[in-house]
């Protein structure tokens, strides 16, 4: 049995953006559902769990919500689908602490955006996360000036310790939204008692500068955005490559 399947069963995607800058490309759905090569964009990242054996989702969902509950239901390709809903905005992390309360088991669990592109080898991220004793574990991105995106640095055992201002020329590190998180952190999380809150800017740089279990799994992996007008243009072509 691998490793993934032993460890990483279960998986949240956080799906309740507003999506407003692709409006001028999907003015009347939910950004996850936005079609790429007439298919949701929600299901290629589903497919992609599935391919990792995992056989429970949650969906953090908000922005108009009922249109990925009538699509999925409750079960995708044999995956068990649950609901986590925004009655009102909370944020990546005020939406992925209100998931994790349906997690059924006790294992580190896969946390991906979703509205982005990223297929780590979820197996070999698993071990990386192991073998470092992580708490948190984020798939780190290579990126020629980084734009909008904040940067990330980590030491040479790979430990994140900054996240770096956004628009930074030359190479960075970027977060590629896909996490491998154990139950310890989200404990911690829960326990600051806060709803409305960012995983990028709120909960994970507090976790840094606690000097907690925080690491950058690296590879060679396709990266979109769909959340960029341009990326979602062209993210057909890089998911049928």
């Amino acid at each position: 049995m691998s490793l993934v399947s032993q460890s990483v069963t279960e998986a949240i995607i956080l799906a309740g953006g507003m999506g407003s800058r692709l409006r001028s490309e999907v003015p009347d759905l939910p950004k996850p559902m936005a079609p790429v090569a007439d298919r949701p964009f929600l299901e290629y990242l589903l497919d992609y769990l599935h391919g990792y054996h995992v056989s429970h989702v949650i969906l953090s969902v908000g922005y108009k919500h009922q249109l990925i509950l009538q699509h999925f239901g409750n079960n995708y390709r044999g995956m068990k689908i649950d609901y986590a809903i925004e009655v009102e905005p909370l944020g990546t992390g005020g939406g992925l602490l209100m998931a994790v309360d349906k997690i059924t088991g006790i294992s580190p669990v896969v946390v991906m955006n979703g509205d982005t592109w990223f297929p780590v080898d979820l197996t070999t991220m698993a071990a990386f996360h192991q073998e470092r004793n992580s708490l948190l574990t984020i798939a780190v991105h290579s990126l020629l000036n980084s734009g909008r995106y904040a940067g990330i640095e980590f030491d040479a055992n790979k430990q994140i310790v900054n996240f770096v201002a956004q628009g930074q020329d030359g190479i960075q590190w970027i977060n590629g939204g896909v996490y491998t998180i154990s139950p310890q952190i989200i404990k911690e999380w829960h326990s600051l008692g806060i709803k409305l809150c960012a995983l990028e800017q709120d909960l994970i740089p507090l976790s840094i500068k606690n000097k907690a279990a925080v690491f950058a799994f690296s590879g060679d992996y396709p990266f979109i955005d769909i959340g960029i007008p341009e990326d979602y243009q062209r993210a057909s072509s890089v998911l049928h490559n």
